[in-house]
């Protein structure tokens, strides 16, 4: 079926599960490669054979083929995606540099939220959380900061369950230059 329908990821990815379920784990990962191969090497692809990969507990390769993605033209969503298989594998600052870049890419405040959510996510699961805090806060108060900066420092205060400080730095994200309709909302 590979032969009759070559750019078909299918029938790859199941001959290539077929082969790591008989033992074969090496045939199978050069079977799963060819899926994002010469003209088939796609941003969609390339996430297809990260998910794979990942399900069948092959994490580097995983996060390689991921990385690859977002070298392309990768969606927010890859981005969000290779962040949690960066901390999964304990890279924790490469996941917090994708999903600065995801924030980049975000054009609405749904994106936005999005990306606050996967943050919320990667910070429950950081145990330099106090640290990274602490951190942002000395930043902040060494130069003015943006209210983007304040209101990612809110985030962090709230996952780590401390609401007056998190209080505090949205009030201050809504007095910075720009503040962001979620610092807005937030206050309200």
């Amino acid at each position: 079926l590979v032969e009759m329908a070559p750019e078909s990821t299918v029938w790859r990815e199941e001959l290539g599960e077929t082969l790591y379920e008989l033992g074969h784990r090496d045939d199978a990962l050069q079977e799963w490669m060819l899926i994002a191969d010469g003209p088939r090497r796609t941003t969609p692809n390339l996430t297809q054979l990260s998910e794979i990969l990942e399900r069948f507990s092959e994490s580097v390769a995983a996060v390689k083929a991921m990385q690859q993605a977002c070298e392309l033209e990768p969606h927010l969503s890859d981005r969000i995606r290779l962040a949690r298989l960066l901390r999964r594998t304990g890279q924790l600052d490469a996941g917090y540099e994708q999903l600065d870049l995801a924030a980049a890419q975000a054009v609405s405040l749904a994106d936005q939220h999005i990306i606050n959510e996967a943050r919320r996510d990667a910070w429950k699961h950081d145990p330099a959380l106090h640290q990274r805090a602490a951190q942002l806060r000395v930043r902040l108060e060494q130069d003015e900061g943006s209210a983007a900066d304040y209101y990612k420092l809110a985030l962090i205060y709230q996952s780590d369950q401390k609401y007056d400080n998190a209080v505090a730095s949205v009030e201050r994200s809504t007095k910075a230059d720009a503040p962001s309709e979620l610092a807005w909302q937030a206050a309200a």
